[in-house]
């Protein structure tokens, strides 16, 4: 007879270690936990991608920039209501949200709400380091839509301006920190439009950096407050100018006194000019001329020319006048009219071919009308331009005598010229 104790103790472990084999297999935790919705956990490899904005940085961003938006929303209710603690809680707020890839707040609102809420300091900081560190890296950063908000701290500054002057002059700040904080607050909150205020913000600045020498603003006055404009280097006219040609010595017994007109140009540069100009002269002979054998014939009508090319200095300039003298060196001729050579071609071998001239003048420019600024597209910069009437007398000594023999003797030139000039113009650091 067969005990069945041990087969029943035997029969009961491989029962239980089927129960157990059952209780750990996959297949029976999913169907004993089908009823049951658990909360999904998510590893950075696992994430679905539907919620993983890792993959997706523009939807990351474009998640974090619409909490800034709403905020920035919350503040300007705020500052249309004169809110003062909801201005500040929301300004707290966006402060949190502003990092080195957002921009929660422009520098020019922080400053606005640090004088609004008396953070001088704060304010102070920021813009000794703005122009190094901050500017350049506003370019790179996430903005939020353009909104109403810098508009509205600034009307919300200039309504509270005499309190926050009244704080700012009364706080504990030392001299210069104090002056420059009054100076910089006057240039945030005015219209640097109008020339009559950036005059006041120039002399306020000039007063700062003459008092305050080497200090930590000055880069930054120079930069943004003060704003002096003057002409460049450089400058260029152009004339049409008439005139007569009165002659001396031997040149006036042979010829008749002679119109001219032509044009020229000059450059300036500071303070020195560069004339080149050019004039058709003509008249007619006062009597016989011979050269060589041949003779040209008194009333033969004359034509010729002067070339120029000479140097001044503005030794006096205003907004209507500009007096330049000049010295330089020119060619002069005087020969036959076309006409009179095909009636008389003998005259081809008469003439004064021509030569050298030295002379010496006095330019004159009357400016005409305001000055107008407009920007140029040729130059890339802005001009201020003028018309001009030019007054000109120029005492010419031809050496006409190398080539015909006694013809010695003087010209002087007196002209009457309409032009215009241009000078560009730069900021006066």
């Amino acid at each position: 007879m067969i005990d069945s104790k041990p087969f029943s103790f035997a029969k009961a472990i491989v029962l239980v270690t089927i129960f157990m084999l059952q209780l750990t297999s996959p297949s029976f935790s999913q169907t004993s936990n089908q009823n049951t919705i658990a909360e999904p956990v998510y590893t950075k490899d696992s994430m679905p991608a539907d919620l993983d904005y890792s993959n997706d940085p523009d939807r990351e961003d474009l998640a974090y920039i619409e909490r800034i938006e709403k905020e920035r929303k919350h503040l300007l209710d705020a500052v249309i209501n004169d809110d003062s603690l909801g201005i500040r809680y929301q300004y707290n707020q966006l402060i949190k949200l502003g990092n080195d890839h957002y921009l929660a707040m422009y520098p020019i609102e922080q400053w606005l709400l640090g004088y609004y809420f008396e953070e001088y300091e704060h304010v102070g900081d920021m813009l000794k380091i703005f122009q190094a560190k901050i500017a350049p890296s506003i370019p790179r950063m996430v903005k939020p839509e353009e909104d109403y908000l810098t508009q509205k701290l600034v009307e919300l500054s200039v309504y509270h301006k005499y309190r926050i002057t009244y704080d700012l002059q009364l706080s504990e700040l030392p001299d210069e920190e104090r002056d420059f904080h009054l100076l910089f607050l006057d240039y945030i909150l005015s219209d640097i439009d109008d020339p009559t205020v950036q005059a006041r913000l120039n002399e306020g600045s000039d007063e700062f950096l003459k008092n305050y020498y080497q200090s930590d603003y000055e880069s930054l006055i120079r930069t943004y407050i003060r704003r002096v404009i003057v002409p460049s280097d450089f400058g260029y006219g152009m004339d049409f100018s008439a005139g007569v040609a009165l002659m001396s010595g031997a040149l006036k017994e042979n010829f008749s006194t002679m119109g001219l007109f032509g044009f020229g140009f000059d450059g300036d540069y500071k303070r020195f000019v560069m004339y080149l100009r050019m004039h058709f002269i003509f008249g007619h002979l006062l009597k016989d001329m011979d050269f060589n054998g041949t003779t040209w014939r008194k009333d033969a009508r004359t034509v010729g020319g002067n070339f120029e090319a000479s140097f001044g200095y503005n030794l006096f300039e205003n907004h209507r006048f500009k007096l330049v003298p000049f010295g330089g060196i020119s060619t002069t001729g005087i020969d036959p009219t076309s006409n009179d050579i095909e009636k008389y071609p003998e005259y081809e071998n008469v003439g004064i071919t021509f030569c050298t001239t030295f002379q010496l003048g006095l330019n004159l420019d009357l400016k005409l009308g305001s000055p107008k600024e407009r920007w140029n597209p040729y130059f890339h910069k802005t001009m201020r331009s003028y018309g001009l009437l030019r007054f000109r007398y120029t005492f010419a000594a031809p050496q006409f005598q190398w080539k015909v023999s006694g013809l010695d003797g003087h010209i002087h030139y007196l002209t009457l010229g309409y032009g215009g000039f241009l000078r560009g113009l730069k900021r006066d650091y």
